[in-house]
């Protein structure tokens, strides 16, 4: 089995991993991932959050957002 590269949203865009670091299973210790920050820009991403995504979530109402979190925790379940 190969290792699951775990990619970033960041900025509006998947980032691969740098510098990855292993992720094990829980259950025997086999890498079964590798997730990296090193190409992150914090920075980047903080300017990001306020400019654009703080203005789609501020666009919305608070029951409009407890409706998505609810409908990510289902799809989250579902793949659990």
């Amino acid at each position: 089995m190969s290792l699951i590269d775990v990619r970033s949203f960041a900025c509006g865009d998947w980032v691969a991993p740098t510098s990855p670091r292993l992720i094990r299973s829980a259950v025997d210790g086999t890498p079964v991932a590798q997730a990296g920050s090193g190409a992150l820009d914090f920075a980047a991403m903080a300017r990001w959050a306020r400019d654009v995504g703080g203005k789609s979530l501020r666009e919305t109402g608070f029951h409009e957002r407890a409706s998505m979190l609810k409908a990510l925790g289902a799809y989250l379940t579902e793949r659990k």
